[in-house]
């Protein structure tokens, strides 16, 4: 099943590549974003899958995932991501929301806040406080107006809501701070 859900996904990719390569460069971004969610979910599936399928995967491998996501737009991602991650379980069926709300903020950043910075940080804060998962990412860049507006924004709101999460951004003079609190159920286990 594996390898037929890996198969799929590599599928669908090459169909979306071969499409957006007969679109003006304008289009073709939107099929590029595509892409790349497609490809957060196959990175996704590959990690937890090469493991034992009975053991719930654990927060450390939301590290392995962001490090290879954020190899999509930069070859060293030591240089930008920090992270900090305790130790706790989450069930697959979170795991995966959860995956894709940090991809679409990762991917936010590189398209709408590293534009002029020589350096660019992103840090990610993971622990459980009190009956809460809480995720903490920032950025040191510079969001251009407008940004969190479109679909990214609208599946990161869906997706909280399949988690029962919220989030709040807050935008400094250091970057901006985005705050998501996940209930801990059945869904997310320590």
């Amino acid at each position: 099943v594996h390898h037929r859900v890996k198969n799929n996904l590599q599928f669908i990719t090459s169909m979306l590549h071969l499409q957006s390569s007969h679109l003006p460069p304008n289009h073709k971004k939107h099929f590029d974003i595509a892409i790349q969610r497609i490809h957060a979910i196959a990175i996704l599936h590959h990690i937890i899958y090469q493991k034992e399928i009975d053991s719930p995967p654990t927060c450390q491998y939301l590290k392995s995932i962001f490090k290879l996501i954020i190899k999509n737009y930069i070859s060293n991602s030591e240089d930008i991501l920090i992270m900090n991650v305790e130790n706790c379980k989450i069930n697959r069926e979170a795991l995966t929301p959860i995956t894709l709300i940090i991809n679409e903020l990762i991917s936010n950043s590189f398209q709408h806040a590293f534009k002029d910075i020589a350096n660019p940080k992103i840090q990610i804060n993971i622990k459980k406080v009190g009956d809460s998962l809480n995720i903490m990412y920032s950025d040191n860049g510079k969001w251009v107006e407008n940004s969190h507006n479109g679909f990214g924004l609208e599946m990161k709101k869906s997706l909280l809501e399949q988690l029962g999460g919220k989030s709040n951004i807050r935008k400094t003079a250091e970057g901006t701070f985005i705050d998501i609190e996940v209930p801990y159920t059945n869904e997310v286990q320590v």
